[in-house]
């Protein structure tokens, strides 16, 4: 059935279009990985975001807080990048258009990991890893954001996948509206 609708968008010229929810679905590619349910993981992504806003006052900023809306948003692309295999920031434009439009959030970024379980479930060291990137970094420091989602999931191949989106609610930070940036 998904091929003969791939083959259908093929031939319409309507893949491009399409792409991030195909991709998100995991039938391209990476494979077919299922999400699984590990004890704590939850509580792990909450010591991630803990962190990040750690590092935020410890560099003079003001910590974000968490919004429902965009942590609902950052899970499923989370859970779309375990199933698919693949890390990417497909479907960023529509994420940050809905931000804007269902909860009035502006100014968007997200940042995206994907972190072999082998590693450990250390929040610093991914954080660390994140501080590393320039443009990650400047996501986790910018002043234009006051809020902030962060998804986690983990996949049977041991990788655990996280999408932070970051924004700013009306009257807070200094960013302009509708602007979005993916690192």
């Amino acid at each position: 059935m998904k091929l003969r609708i791939f083959s259908r968008l093929l031939a319409l010229g309507l893949l491009a279009a399409t792409s991030p929810l195909l991709s998100s679905c995991g039938s391209v590619g990476g494979g077919n990985h299922q999400v699984v349910n590990v004890p704590g993981l939850h509580d792990f992504g909450v010591r991630l975001r803990e962190a990040a806003n750690s590092y935020r006052r410890a560099n003079g900023k003001s910590t974000l807080g968490r919004h429902a809306g965009l942590e609902e948003m950052a899970r499923q692309h989370a859970e779309a990048m375990a199933r698919s295999g693949v890390m990417s920031h497909d479907g960023a434009a529509t994420r940050y258009a809905k931000a804007s439009a269902t909860y009035q959030i502006h100014s968007t970024a997200e940042n995206v990991m994907r972190w072999p379980v082998q590693r450990g479930r250390d929040p610093q060291a991914m954080l660390q890893s994140w501080i590393n990137s320039s443009g990650h970094r400047r996501s986790l420091l910018d002043s234009a954001y006051s809020v902030t989602g962060l998804g986690i999931a983990q996949n049977e191949q041991g990788n655990i996948w996280v999408t932070q989106m970051f924004g700013s609610k009306p009257g807070t930070g200094q960013g302009a509206p509708g602007v979005g940036r993916a690192w």
